[in-house]
């Protein structure tokens, strides 16, 4: 059965698709899979004039929105079995200039202003009574037409819109999509390049295009870059954070952000504006931008530092926890396989005992930093607590792993520790596990990778051991 299907049959009874001749109509997304909220609605919304296409299964509803931009969504947080906050923030992404009214079941007071905040404009609790949910997309169908008697004021609540999106993006990458993609139309643009600055001197400048045409909009960037080429490196040097009006003529612009790393935007394919609210409205979109990427930087860095171990600077056992499952995931995708190593100081109660726990501190760091220069820099080094470490070696077959655990064995085995002239000689138990072989979940993989350490503490210590197959 098709998953998308009318309930209300329009004349020539077609699939909405964009430009059809029934944008005329209020178009109506239903993302509902609930046979009893469908029997409960489905009578009550076939009385209105809208165009109301029902999704009932969670494996097109992305399809439906990119053939087509709705109106109004309705989107039953049940629609799927989890992250509903997370399908919310991708939906939006997706048909930013649709109104949409949330079904929950939840009286989470949270989430429901998580969901206002991301702008949505209803947020019903189920069962929510069918004269309730038609009444809410009544008015919204009463908002959409007066707002587009005013384009100008449809503009500007559209850009409002995506500010709030920016605020709930979790990444930059969306953050920087989501603006390209209203920015171009503002301004009657081409296209545009994203520019970032070198990440050392005397490196080139990093770009990424965004629109159409980009071979031409390629070359329209490197020509200006070759009659002006210190115009973006000295915007990136001083921080300018000049209102956009100055920086847009002679069908391109240039807008750079308030700090260096944010980048800055090269526009191509500008036409003559006649719109007086234009520089207003970039101003504001440029300016939410900003105080978002920034809100977003230093959100990643206070959970990172959440994420490190205060001797070391490695990373703690919190997330170790969201790194294996990461790399789990990864494999489900890419059946790339990753090999766990279990870390263990030999005898270190002994070192605490008989030099003090400064001295025994100190030599958690050096050998963290030991560690750290013989492992890859894709990979993963945790202190797990104590004197364990844990390493995560990605795209890694159990041979190459035995073979890297060996290495950090004799490394430091031989290595020279002194501290405050006291010399100790360190060695390791180190356990080596495969992903999938020896497990297949994140505490099993682990597990086996800490009882193969502790079957090499039992044959003496100062070896690497895999786990009994």
């Amino acid at each position: 059965m098709n998953p998308i299907k009318k309930l209300v049959e329009p004349p020539n009874s077609v699939l909405p698709t964009s430009g059809s001749n029934e944008n005329a109509r209020p178009q109506v997304l239903m993302l509902v899979d609930d046979p009893v909220l469908d029997s409960l609605y489905r009578s009550r919304l076939q009385k209105k004039e809208h165009c109301i296409v029902w999704c009932d299964s969670p494996d097109n509803w992305e399809s439906a929105l990119i053939a087509f931009q709705y109106d109004i969504i309705v989107f039953d947080f049940s629609f799927f079995h989890a992250d509903p906050i997370d399908h919310l923030v991708e939906l939006m992404n997706l048909s930013p200039e649709s109104d949409v009214v949330i079904l929950s079941e939840s009286e989470d007071v949270r989430t429901a202003v998580s969901a206002f905040q991301m702008g949505v404009s209803e947020y019903l609790l189920k069962p929510a009574d069918p004269e309730t949910l038609a009444w809410a997309i009544e008015k919204l169908v009463r908002k959409r037409v007066y707002h587009s008697a005013s384009e100008s004021l449809n503009t500007d609540l559209r850009i409002f819109n995506v500010t709030h999106q920016l605020s709930a993006s979790e990444s930059e990458d969306k953050m920087r999509s989501l603006v390209m993609k209203h920015l171009l139309p503002l301004v009657a643009g081409t296209g545009a390049v994203w520019v970032f600055p070198p990440t050392k001197s005397g490196a080139p400048l990093n770009y990424e295009f965004h629109g159409r045409e980009t071979e031409i909009g390629k070359g329209i960037f490197e020509k200006h870059l070759r009659a002006n080429p210190s115009f973006i490196e000295r915007s990136f040097e001083t921080h300018l954070t000049a209102h956009p009006d100055q920086w847009l003529s002679d069908g391109i612009g240039w807008i750079p952000l308030r700090a260096p790393w944010m980048g800055g935007i090269f526009l191509y394919g500008l036409q003559p504006s006649i719109d007086p609210n234009l520089h207003a409205r970039l101003e504001f979109l440029i300016r939410n931008l900003e105080v978002s990427l920034e809100n977003h930087r230093r959100f990643i860095e206070a959970r990172q530092l959440s994420y490190i171990d205060d001797l070391t600077g490695l990373y703690n056992s919190r997330y170790l926890d969201v790194a294996v499952a990461a790399a789990i995931e990864r494999y489900q995708r890419t059946q790339s396989s990753f090999c766990i190593l279990f870390i263990d100081i030999d005898r270190f109660k002994n070192v605490n005992d008989h030099n003090g726990h400064l001295v025994g501190s100190q030599i958690l760091v050096e050998l963290a930093d030991l560690l750290k220069l013989t492992i890859r820099k894709p990979d993963h080094l945790f202190r797990y607590g104590g004197d364990e470490f844990i390493a995560i070696l990605y795209d890694t077959e159990l041979k190459e792993a035995m073979e890297k655990a060996e290495t950090l064995r004799s490394q430091t085995e031989t290595h020279p520790f002194v501290v405050n002239d006291v010399h100790l000689r360190i060695t390791l138990s180190i356990g080596v596990a495969n992903f999938p072989r020896h497990g297949t979940d994140k505490r099993t993989i682990i597990k086996m990778a800490d009882d193969a350490m502790y079957n090499g503490k039992k044959n003496g210590r100062n070896t690497v051991f895999i786990p009994e197959e």
